[in-house]
């Protein structure tokens, strides 16, 4: 890793570039190592969720000022009553403010890199796709080289390279120019990326079972307390279509070997199930 070695723009650069320029090159230092932080948010909110334990502000729905309900005002109490239900529905809050720096830079990020992905020639498909594989980098490849690193650092190191073939067939090149992801052949890699999503179903499908089967938790309580967690735990669910379909849908060849499918599933469901009943 370029962080730790004697070329680190950190201490190499020091006196030679600018912080802005260092800054620069420490987002790609720190690519590896961030994939950490990338894998608590994909897991543990999704765990809480299941287990019906807030971790984000709360949201919700406040009334609107007195400014607008003395313009509108109702003669009956029904009217005046539904007035009141519709101002509360129109102003959205959280419970801390501090939130809202980070939800402004998530947002705004996604709104650029959206645009210049489509202003570069790009699709609204590819460019979910690319958001996929940041994803799927984070939490399988770097996750590999970090490891990789520390051990070779500590003189522990053992792992080696498998080349795999680099020819495209004619199927292959198909379900590319279609924008259909390829995952082919078994690997670690795509064990863990199934098994995440694979447990990010499962505490979705958890919660719906509380909600609405069981009654365990109120409807109201949830989405007051647990809102952003079930809202992070859907988008990765919608993230990962493509994977399930790969899963149990897909039968060409660039679906996910069926082991690996077996693995991924019986893993996910063990720990699902031991965090439920902790």
């Amino acid at each position: 890793m370029i962080l730790f070695s004697k070329y680190s723009p950190v201490w190499y650069g020091l006196g030679k570039l600018n912080p802005g320029l260092v800054l620069g090159y420490l987002i790609y230092c720190l690519w590896s190592p961030n994939c950490w932080a990338t894998l608590y948010y994909s897991i543990v909110p999704s765990f809480c969720l299941l287990k019906g334990i807030p971790l984000f502000p709360q949201v919700f729905f406040a009334s609107l000022s007195s400014h607008f309900l003395n313009k509108h005002k109702a003669e009956s109490p029904v009217d005046k009553r539904n007035l009141t239900n519709f101002a509360f529905g129109l102003n959205f809050q959280v419970s801390s403010k501090r939130f809202l720096p980070f939800a402004y830079v998530l947002i705004a990020e996604l709104i650029y890199s959206f645009a210049e992905f489509l202003w570069s020639g790009g699709t609204i498909l590819g460019w979910w796709n690319e958001q996929r594989i940041w994803l799927y980098k984070r939490t399988s490849s770097y996750m590999f080289a970090f490891l990789d690193t520390m051990l070779k650092l500590f003189g522990s190191s053992n792992t080696t390279f498998i080349v795999t073939p680099k020819v495209t067939s004619e199927d292959v090149l198909l379900r590319y120019k279609q924008e259909k992801m390829e995952f082919g052949s078994a690997s670690p890699m795509l064990t863990i990326l199934s098994t995440l999503a694979m447990i990010n179903l499962f505490c979705l499908m958890g919660l719906v079972k509380k909600l609405i089967l069981t009654r365990e938790l109120g409807l109201e309580y949830v989405f007051e307390t647990m809102a952003l967690q079930i809202l992070l735990c859907g988008i990765l669910v919608f993230v990962n279509l493509p994977l399930y379909n790969a899963l149990f849908f897909r039968q060409d060849k660039g679906k996910i070997p069926s082991s690996t499918a077996f693995q991924s599933v019986a893993f996910a469901l063990s720990v699902c199930t031991c965090i439920a009943y902790m």
